[in-house]
């Protein structure tokens, strides 16, 4: 993407999308600028959306060794575990790096298999931001404030993953004596440390980094949702004070059902729009929490595991808390437009509600003839906004809302503390 106008929705999801680009999980998008040499030259567009594929096969590629070797690491580990240790929790303990390495894998095999759809979405995704934000100079508050919120997340995704993977490598340096000859003792394949360690800068650093800008393309979809969504809410609650202050005549009530015909359309581009991105991340989703709850949940029993052991709390207590805190953010903090959009969208029914209680009852204590034509708007309104609610799901299984946050992180806390 070469080019983006100040007010393009492009320009909010830049850093994500060209940096999948670049790595060939998104299709290319050859802008303005770069039409002037390519556009005349479709050859050269081919060649370089094919160069970018043949990359995005490499990362595959890279993926599904690291996951092969993570799993082999896993089984041999679990064949010798300690009498002594709780065996269901030293084989969580065990498998966080299995899942970390699966998780970009899932992620980046649907991104690279749905092309047409990530562009479908890129097109929906510019019509409802012209649509639910109308008006230019609100349209460049927006951009600009998400556009910022977009390259800081590029940037800390950046910072955690890689701070993560150092201390994690620090660690293992540390505990193998700096031998990068040691053999892991693998059946096959045959491994050192030094092969080791660049399989999984190769086949998890870079990938789960990846896979991280389309995690927050969800997220920053969300947030714009969840923005429209309060922008609509918030025309509602001034509607709901000026009627209280009217003297509702005929022409106001013509007025009121017409703004009532405008949230509906609006309201429709928002559902359009929140299904187009359920549509597309719903196994996304569902893949990444997935595979964060259980990393976090090994590192926990990891904890558990040898919160007694001499020396434990001295070595690797720092490395444990770290990584579980960091897994934590990913399935809590990142995921908090979420649950948003969900509270948000529920609020609009009981304004909406407390908008057609107010107006009938200010028309019958005024006189004034109830419109059948108002009372059939709000009504048609509130019965889409029942049952049609914003929501996102992981792949169908379970709902972003605030209840499963806290019934998650209840069963997490309860694992800690019951050991």
């Amino acid at each position: 993407m070469c080019y983006v106008m100040a007010d393009d929705i492009s320009a909010i999801f830049l850093p994500q999308w060209l940096t999948l680009q670049c790595a060939g999980f998104l299709p290319l998008t050859f802008g303005d600028q770069f039409c002037r040499f390519a556009g005349k030259h479709w050859r050269y567009q081919q060649m370089i959306s094919t160069a970018f594929k043949l990359v995005g096969l490499f990362w595959l590629f890279c993926q599904i060794i690291t996951v092969y070797i993570q799993v082999q690491l896993f089984l041999t580990g679990s064949g010798v575990i300690d009498k002594n240790d709780n065996w269901i929790l030293k084989a969580l303990e065990i498998m966080p790096y299995t899942f970390i390495a699966a998780r970009p894998l899932g992620v980046l095999i649907i991104m690279y298999t749905t092309h047409k759809a990530s562009e479908r979405l890129q097109v929906i995704s510019a019509h409802f931001f012209a649509v639910c934000f109308p008006d230019i100079r609100r349209r460049r508050h927006v951009v600009v404030k998400w556009q910022k919120v977009a390259w800081t997340a590029f940037f800390v995704t950046f910072l955690i993953h890689f701070g993560f993977d150092f201390y994690a490598s620090y660690d293992y340096f540390r505990a193998m004596g700096s031998d990068f000859d040691a053999d892991l003792g693998l059946k096959y394949p045959r491994m050192n440390m030094r092969w080791l360690f660049i399989t999984w800068t190769l086949g998890e650093g870079i990938p789960f980094f990846l896979s991280q800008q389309v995690y927050f393309w969800a997220v920053l979809s969300a947030s714009l949702l969840a923005t429209a969504i309060k922008t609509l809410h918030h025309q509602m609650k001034e509607q709901l004070n000026a009627v209280t202050q009217d003297t509702f005549t005929y022409t106001s009530m013509h007025a009121l059902n017409e703004k009532v015909l405008a949230w509906q359309k609006l309201y429709m581009e928002m559902l359009k729009f929140c299904h187009s991105l359920q549509h597309f991340f719903s196994w996304i989703l569902f893949i990444i929490y997935c595979c964060d709850s259980a990393s976090l949940l090994g590192y926990i029993a990891a904890i558990i595991n040898n919160f007694q052991k001499d020396g434990w709390i001295e070595t690797r207590l720092s490395l444990y808390a770290f990584s579980a805190l960091v897994f934590a953010v990913y399935g809590t903090i990142f995921a908090i437009p979420f649950f948003v959009v969900s509270e948000r969208s529920s609020a609009l029914l009981f304004t909406v509600h407390e908008l057609s209680v107010v107006t009938k009852h200010i028309q019958k204590q005024k006189g004034v003839v109830q419109s059948a034509e108002l009372a059939g708007s709000l009504n048609e309104l509130m019965a889409n906004l029942r049952d049609n609610q914003c929501h996102f799901s992981g792949g169908g299984l379970f709902h972003y809302t605030r209840g499963f946050l806290v019934g998650v992180s209840d069963f997490m806390v309860t694992c800690y503390c019951g050991r």
